[in-house]
């Protein structure tokens, strides 16, 4: 019963998936405008992507915590191509493509995966492959060069990110099928979030920490100093350290 129910299930996960990755685009044009102002930066919404997915898989990590040092080095490159790098060059695509369009080149990731197998860890492939490949190149170039209502030409050279996005993902899952088939999928994606959330949650505090200094003028003082305005409250000591630095390069 359970193997005739498996193909279901697993259709069934794609479409959730299809779902999910999709909206993705759409929430991080959200995030960035609303009503075409602008909100968060593309650094502040790569950043909270990947702390809010490291803390969420963070009970997951207690319990695979073990099969980190075995596996350190590709858990490192998955965790930096399959989320770190690519968190970045989408969110920053977006702030000048369209996220229709950011979502049309995603789609070149099964073909970065086979070229990058290919060309890197000895895939092989049929002359179908070689085709596919040759198409797809083809078709993402001309959404590039097309991106316009009225249909003619408009390069930009915004959308070559998501390209490269796509490139990483193709490294990330070479990487997972060759050095982490082993390892159980969330394990994988806990352990490789690993890398990146953590220094994430630094650079997101960093970031907001930044956006906030203001300018002080304490009683009997000459001078102006920049402080971060939660601690211009009395007895507040959460902040990161960066309002001196970000005061002397203004």
């Amino acid at each position: 019963m359970d193997r005739e129910q498996r193909p279901g299930g697993i259709w069934l996960i794609l479409a959730i998936l299809a779902l999910i990755w999709g909206s993705s685009f759409i929430l991080m044009k959200r995030g960035l405008f609303h009503e075409g102002v602008p909100v968060l930066t593309s650094w502040q919404v790569a950043t909270a992507r990947l702390s809010i997915a490291w803390l969420a898989l963070s009970p997951i990590l207690l319990r695979h915590i073990r099969l980190f040092p075995k596996h350190w080095l590709p858990l490192l490159g998955t965790g930096m191509l399959g989320n770190g790098v690519p968190a970045f060059l989408y969110a920053t695509a977006q702030t000048r493509i369209d996220s229709a369009l950011s979502g049309m080149l995603n789609g070149l990731t099964p073909l970065m995966t086979l070229l990058t197998g290919l060309l890197f860890f000895g895939t092989r492939a049929r002359g179908v492959h070689l085709i596919g490949i040759i198409l797809g190149l083809i078709g993402a170039a001309g959404l590039i060069a097309f991106n316009s209502k009225d249909g003619l030409p408009s390069w930009s050279a915004y959308a070559v990110l998501p390209i490269i996005g796509t490139l990483c993902y193709g490294f990330s899952g070479n990487i997972v099928k060759k050095y982490l088939y082993m390892l159980p999928p969330r394990a994988t994606s806990a352990l490789a979030l690993t890398w990146v959330g953590p220094v994430s949650i630094g650079l997101a505090l960093e970031a907001d920490c930044r956006k906030h200094c203001v300018p002080i003028r304490t009683r009997g003082a000459r001078s102006v100093t920049w402080r971060c305005w939660p601690c211009s409250v009395p007895r507040s000591r959460w902040c990161c350290g960066t309002c001196s630095s970000s005061a002397r390069r203004r």
